[in-house]
């Protein structure tokens, strides 16, 4: 079960997504206040599912990755780092990488996806201040 404070970050990164023009279509996340809409829960991606997946009006998908101070240790980061922040609509363009954090691990983040050698173009960090989540 996730952590009240993934759920928090997941509800945020869904809000961010929604203000962008995404409209939510798949979630996973126990307990969030989302599950009243009854989403399907997103498929795996490459080797991963990621917490929330959008789609906008014209059919281009954005997707969402909630981390937590814990999640930044591991290779499980690293491999969702880089299966999601390369994916591509069916004409090519990026899909928008949502990654939510607490702000207190801004540091760490930048540290882990210059070690990884992430692609960045299209990982938008949503850092939420601690106090909030």
């Amino acid at each position: 079960m996730p952590s009240k404070t993934h759920q928090a970050l997941v509800s945020f990164i869904a809000r961010k997504m929604q203000e962008d023009g995404y409209q939510t279509i798949a979630f996973d996340d126990d307990n969030s206040g989302f599950d009243i809409f009854n989403y399907p829960i997103p498929p795996t991606i490459k080797r991963h599912r990621p917490d929330i997946i959008g789609m906008d009006i014209q059919g281009y998908f954005s997707i969402g990755e909630a981390k937590t101070k814990n999640d930044l240790t591991g290779k499980r980061l690293e491999e969702q780092l880089n299966d999601f922040s390369d994916l591509r609509n069916e004409d090519g363009s990026l899909i928008p990488f949502y990654l939510g954090i607490p702000e207190s691990v801004n540091e760490k983040l930048e540290f882990k996806l210059s070690k990884f050698n992430v692609n960045r173009r299209n990982i938008k960090i949503i850092s939420i201040p601690d106090l909030l989540i």
